[in-house]
């Protein structure tokens, strides 16, 4: 990182230039105070980097030194403590933590033999799982999977646990869908002039909590009266009833959606289906004139 020279600085023995020369050297000093720590904050960063990689090499020339004279392990040998051997599976180096014999090859004798690794590597102790994350667990010793997250999904009624160690908690509701309206029917010499209308659809309700806030288990009831509730925290109301066949003639209404707040209403004869409040979405609003 490049520093601005300074200029010539002032002198008692050239008073004739020494106003100017130390009016301009004053000036430059600022500059060079900002460029001299910057430098200096690149000097401490590669400094700290040569040491990371000075530790880094010194660890692999141990480990390069642990595994130079290393055998082929052989099932039924006895091996002494803190020998080490290469498994003719993963064609990796172990050392032997427990002496002893084994018909047990290291790479999966997890209880006599750990894996040599140097410090920089990260390597996996087994097959990955879905939503998991790797967590070192410190030099020389292989990376473990971690779960980060889990998922409880309900399909009927039940109980909710809340995992171990969750920071947070997402809770995802539908509410059941309202049934249609029956078809009109012949009645009184009239013919049949109109179809059933459709039931509203149940709400969507999506809510994240502090697992803090939570209790152990919490129980989770699908289809009620058509609404679905975790517990008494969160609740996913059902669509109204679609309204019958008219044989009068006149608009049919489909029930309303469903919401957070309240069910839907039911479609109602003779008007448009329920349209959803400000405050209660599918809350059904009476003598609504809107097509």
């Amino acid at each position: 990182m490049p520093i601005t020279a300074l200029p010539t600085p002032p002198s008692r023995n050239d008073p004739t230039n020494f106003a100017t020369r130390a009016d301009a050297f004053l000036a430059a000093l600022p500059t060079f105070a900002t460029e001299a720590s910057a430098l200096q904050a690149d000097v401490n960063s590669k400094q700290s980097l040569a040491t990371n990689s000075a530790s880094a090499a010194v660890a692999a020339q141990a480990a390069a030194a642990a595994t130079a004279n290393t055998t082929q392990w052989v099932s039924g040998t006895t091996y002494a403590l803190g020998a080490t051997v290469w498994s003719p599976i993963t064609y990796s180096s172990y050392r032997r933590k427990i002496a002893g014999a084994g018909t047990t090859d290291p790479s999966v004798d997890t209880t006599n033999w750990i894996k040599i690794i140097g410090t920089g590597n990260v390597e996996a102790d087994g097959v990955g799982t879905a939503g998991a994350v790797l967590v070192s667990q410190g030099v020389g010793l292989p990376a473990t999977f971690t779960n980060v997250q889990t998922v409880q999904a309900f399909a009927s009624s039940g109980t909710w646990t809340k995992p171990s160690g969750a920071n947070v908690v997402m809770v995802e509701l539908w509410g059941a869908g309202g049934g249609g309206g029956g078809g009109g029917s012949y009645y009184l010499g009239q013919a049949n002039i109109s179809g059933g209308c459709g039931g509203g659809g149940g709400a969507h309700v999506v809510l994240m909590f502090k697992a803090s806030d939570l209790t152990s288990t919490v129980s989770v009831t699908i289809g009620a009266g058509g609404n679905t509730s975790f517990g008494s925290y969160l609740i996913s109301y059902g669509g109204g009833g679609g309204s019958g066949g008219s044989l009068q003639g006149s608009t049919n209404a489909g029930g309303s959606g469903g919401g957070s707040g309240s069910a839907g209403g039911s479609g109602y004869y003779g008007y448009p289906g329920g349209k959803p409040s400000s405050s209660y979405f599918g809350y059904y609003v009476a003598n609504t004139t809107d097509n």
